[in-house]
């Protein structure tokens, strides 16, 4: 399936600005949302009503809802329950609190059926001041689900901006919405997921960002009895049919914190990974959520690139505190260039039940480091956590190509039945287990249960606290306390070394036996078939490869650049004076 986007050089709205901003690696900018700016105040404005656009405060003492649309002079009282944006719309919340005694749709947010916005004419949705639309206490007290719908029957070329969200989820849904943007927002205290998009049956949304907001607490994040999916967004098409179709979704520059889900998560459920695909998770950060960072189920064609994920460690939640990972099967899904620490677990995989034979998953340039471990095992696996790779279940193929592993519990824990290819990694210092019932220490590599694992060209080194300083391996039960006793024994750890790989943080020095110990996968021509993007860079950005060949891990060591004196002044001569 070939990349779906809108041409990033399309005409939009004629006062965008000029901008900076550039997309994370690997993934395309969107078409609409990021740089856009709301037009001037309508000109009828200060003292005259502008039809289509809205002056709200409900702090002057002159607001009143007797007027439709308000100005500066004489302000609308309250925010419509029905909010319909035209072409060119300017709707301006001042004020506030605005809070809701409706205990289910709040507001609706539609576009006009004669004139709706245009990608030359979007509408915008601006707060002012951090002002808070949310659910009365009376409304909280009923425990009813207060939320805000956009899309019921269209929605597009539309931008909200700039408004807290307070006990008060927003979800775009309905059959037809697409170039909606919510971006420089805050939610806080939802009872469900903060944001969500999610078309009705047969409905079809496209071209939807998510860009630069504060997302946290939803609903008891740090509640150990009870395991809620209140994400901060979701992206979904659950319980419908394969009629209906999601694509080009954006989730960029955000920020997460206190989910009691997942920061976001991508399940398209039984639609299948064919009616929800091309989504971009990139350059969010996320901490101390109920499940983990970000999750992918059923889709196609989604890409998390350059996301910062840590302290994942819910102590007795059930769950095993994953910085990201994947269940039921996706198919071309991308983990590239991602920074994960103080979790319980770098990437997980599991349940594949719904795959189609055939699907791939792709790790790629991430970086894994200082995990920690509860004293207690996991509870699907009864083994003690802190791997920075625990792939166990199913018949996805999976591709795990130069990460470097640093200050972990395990490296690579593979209780999987599908194919791994495991090429290009450095693993380095594992530390002894807090949970001792399997051992003081775990492995680098641990294929108890598969041998369907190709591993070359990684390098193997180092044991926290230990006097040794030798790879530990397992295979069928058999362990291996060095890397060439591993590979006599299992035929596997080709090209692979057993050596300090001097890093500092993620960084090659330049002693490095990884340098140039490395070859290039296959897995960045294959990215560049599919989407039109080179991704040969390393975890810093830096280009690959730098030297005389590839090197073994996330970056490519990158010599300083010499410092060159500048040239001394010459002596200056003085000139002889005529006699």
């Amino acid at each position: 399936m070939k990349l779906i986007i809108l041409i990033v050089g399309m005409l939009t709205h004629l006062s965008r600005a000029e901008s900076t901003w550039v997309p994370p690696i690997g993934i395309p900018a969107p078409g609409f949302g990021i740089v856009e700016q709301a037009p001037a105040q309508p000109a009828a404005w200060p003292g005259v009503e502008a039809a289509g656009s809205y002056y709200i405060d409900n702090t002057n003492p002159l607001a009143t809802d007797a007027n439709t649309y308000g100005c500066p002079n004489i302000p609308r009282m309250t925010i419509p329950s029905q909010l319909v944006v035209v072409a060119n719309s300017l709707v301006e919340i001042h004020g506030g609190p605005y809070l809701t005694t409706i205990t289910s749709y709040a507001w609706l947010i539609d576009s006009s059926t004669t004139n709706p916005p245009t990608g030359l004419a979007p509408a915008f949705i601006k707060g002012f001041g951090h002002v808070v639309l949310g659910a009365s206490q009376a409304a909280i007290n009923v425990g009813a689900a207060s939320r805000i719908e956009m899309g019921r029957t269209d929605l597009r070329y539309t931008i909200i901006e700039g408004i807290h969200f307070d006990n008060m989820p927003l979800g775009i849904t309905g059959l037809t919405a697409h170039h909606v943007c919510i971006r420089n927002c805050e939610t806080t205290n939802t009872h469900a997921e903060a944001m969500d998009v999610t078309p009705q049956e047969s409905g079809t949304f496209h071209d939807i960002v998510f860009y630069s907001n504060l997302i946290h607490d939803t609903a008891d994040w740090n509640n150990t009895s009870s395991d809620w999916d209140y994400h901060g967004i979701g992206i979904t098409t659950y319980g419908r049919t394969s009629a209906t179709s999601l694509y080009n979704v954006w989730v960029l520059d955000n920020t997460f914190y206190h989910c009691s889900g997942d920061s976001v998560q991508v399940n398209a459920d039984t639609a299948g990974n064919a009616a929800l695909h091309h989504v971009y998770i990139g350059r969010n950060t996320a901490y101390e959520n109920r499940q983990s960072g970000f999750w992918c189920k059923e889709a196609s064609h989604v890409i998390m690139s350059q996301n910062v994920i840590h302290t994942m460690n819910i102590v007795g939640s059930g769950l095993s505190g994953y910085g990201m990972g994947s269940q039921y099967g996706p198919d071309n899904l991308w983990f590239l260039f991602n920074e994960i620490y103080a979790c319980q677990t770098g990437f997980g995989q599991s349940d594949s039940t719904h795959a189609v034979s055939g699907s791939k998953e792709y790790y790629v340039g991430n970086y894994i480091h200082d995990l920690i471990q509860p004293n207690h095992t996991d509870v699907n696996w009864n083994r003690p956590m802190g791997w920075a790779f625990q792939m166990t279940n199913g018949v996805v193929e999976r591709h795990i190509i130069d990460n470097t592993m640093v200050n972990i519990y395990g490296g690579l824990l593979a209780y999987a039945y599908g194919p791994i290819y495991f090429q290009n990694n450095i693993i380095e210092n594992l530390r002894p287990n807090e949970w001792t019932a399997h051992g003081v220490y775990n492995n680098h590599i641990d294929l108890n249960f598969t041998t369907d694992v190709a591993i070359d060209h990684c390098l193997i080194y180092g044991v926290s606290g230990g006097t040794s300083q030798l790879a530990r391996v397992t295979c069928q039960n058999i362990s291996y306390t060095t890397l060439a006793s591993g590979q006599r024994g299992t035929g596997k750890f080709a090209n692979c070394v057993q050596a300090d790989p001097l890093l500092v943080g993620v960084k090659l020095q330049a002693a490095s036996p990884a340098i140039d110990g490395g070859v290039q996968a296959d897995v960045y021509q294959t990215f560049q078939t599919l989407y039109g993007i080179d991704i040969r860079r390393g975890f810093d950005g830096g280009r690959r490869p730098m030297g005389a060949g590839w090197d073994i891990g996330a970056c490519e060591f990158n010599p300083p650049t010499p410092v060159i004196a500048p040239p001394k002044n010459p002596a200056v001569v003085p000139i002889p004076t005529p006699q």
